[in-house]
């Protein structure tokens, strides 16, 4: 009985000791992201700073959302990356999802799934309104917790600025209801309507629409007409 147990030792001890090697070589491949939040501000500018190792030496990483591949990154001589990729597109009436990321290097190394928000850059704003109507305005993808200003211009000259209130974290989203036209004086014309962080009109770091107001008869024979305001671009 005692020798049957001194010749089992040693085969636990190379068990033992083979165990760690076995683990170290199925360490599974990871993906992180540099933001909280995914902001997509068109196909061609690379948003998402990924952060990614474990995969194939110099392998090109195919990175997905929801399944869908939409981008690439070279990974290293150590199998490893870091950089922006593009963001996942949004489609044309979707402005806030919730979207899950892998990476795979089609050798059997895949990170994920890195579920994140992700917004587009912009603000919904009502297609029809009379220019004195109350409405909601939705601002999506701007820097959390800073205040979002509208600046309304024409003809090159700014004649009103309005706070829409603080982006939230981590998307940088705020909402307010206010009139489709806040400028207590307007008359029927192009405006311009520009979004952005900063106090002071400033293009380069705005994005902007263009809001038409136009008068419309209610009716062919009706002898009366309304002021509408029509988003145009």
């Amino acid at each position: 009985m005692n020798r049957s147990l001194r010749l089992a030792a040693p085969t636990a001890a190379l068990a033992a000791l083979a165990a760690p090697a076995g683990v170290h070589a199925q360490t599974p491949a990871t993906l992180t992201s540099q933001l909280p939040c995914i902001r997509f501000v068109d196909t061609s500018e690379k948003t998402l700073p990924l952060q990614g190792a474990g995969f194939a030496a110099n392998a090109l990483v195919s990175i997905a959302a929801d399944g869908a591949a939409f981008d690439s990154i070279q990974a290293d001589a150590a199998g490893s990356f870091q950089g922006a990729v593009l963001a996942p597109p949004l489609g044309p009436d979707t402005n806030r999802k919730s979207v899950s990321i892998t990476a795979d290097d089609g050798q059997g190394h895949i990170a994920g799934p890195l579920t994140l928000p992700e917004v587009k850059l912009g603000v919904d704003l009502p297609r029809h309104a009379t220019p004195r109507k109350r409405v909601l305005f939705r601002a999506y993808g701007f820097a959390p917790g800073e205040t979002i200003y509208l600046h309304i211009r024409r003809n090159h000259k700014t004649l009103g600025r309005f706070s829409l209130g603080k982006g939230d974290s981590p998307c940088g989203v705020a909402r307010k209801r206010m009139r489709a036209m806040p400028l207590r004086h307007y008359s029927v014309g192009t405006y311009e309507y520009w979004f952005g962080n900063t106090e002071r009109y400033d293009r380069s770091k705005e994005i902007g629409y263009q809001i038409s107001i136009t008068v419309r008869s209610r009716a062919a024979a009706a002898a009366s007409s309304r002021a509408g305001l029509e988003l145009v671009g």
